[in-house]
């Protein structure tokens, strides 16, 4: 129970994550909560309506709800939603009124016995999970699917292609060094949010931040 109790807070905090980014943190701005659900790789549409159902009755979203069971709805972030999303990650080890921090969140499915917290310099390698190596997988894959649609110099495909090698050579590896795949995703981040931009570099740029919050909670 505690399992799935922490699952949804998940996935609820990813999507109010999402909605910040792609409203660049206004509050004005409505976003197609579907869309939104499928960039942080909630598929079903049942599991996408539960999650804005719970932000909507918490206050965390405002919206615009069409007739019909799961169906697509815009929604922006509400003042507190706002408030909210950017007290977590200001301080990701303080609890906020909605949700647990970070490392509770993000630590409690590592295997291994190396977790080490608050040191982004830490040489760990064995705190990686099966859940977090899926996800990778998952976000590699997506990328592979979109790079031709990219509009990009060969120079700049090329070192998307060499962040991508390094990452799935990581990934694995028995033993990977989340230092170098966290480094890998920070680069892509960069890449897709401004060099690439558009349509397609947002939606591979918001894939990042949850990865590297996975990543900076085991450091």
């Amino acid at each position: 129970m505690k399992n799935l109790v922490i699952e949804a807070q998940k996935k609820r905090l990813e999507f109010l994550r999402a909605l910040y980014e792609a409203a660049k943190g206004s509050t004005n701005k409505y976003i197609e909560s579907h869309g939104l659900g499928r960039d942080i790789g909630i598929l079903d549409l049942e599991e996408i309506s539960n999650v804005v159902s719970y932000l909507y009755d918490e206050g965390l979203i405002d919206g615009d709800f069409a007739a019909g069971e799961n169906a697509n709805a815009f929604v922006k972030l509400s003042h507190s939603g706002l408030q909210e999303i950017e007290s977590f990650f200001a301080e990701p080890d303080v609890p906020t009124e909605h949700f647990q921090p970070m490392n509770i969140l993000y630590v409690n499915q590592m295997i291994g016995s190396s977790i080490q917290q608050g040191t982004m310099n830490s040489t760990q390698n064995s705190t990686i999970t099966f859940e977090f190596k899926e996800k990778l997988d998952n976000f590699l894959n997506l990328v592979d699917s979109k790079i031709e649609e990219i509009e990009a110099a060969d120079e700049l495909k090329s070192d998307i292609l060499s962040e991508l090698e390094t990452i799935r050579a990581q990934n694995k590896s028995s033993k990977p060094k989340q230092s170098i795949i966290y480094s890998c995703l920070e680069s892509l981040k960069n890449i897709f949010e401004g060099s690439i931009g558009g349509a397609i570099g947002t939606q591979l740029a918001n894939y990042i931040p949850p990865l590297l919050a996975i990543l900076a909670s085991s450091f």
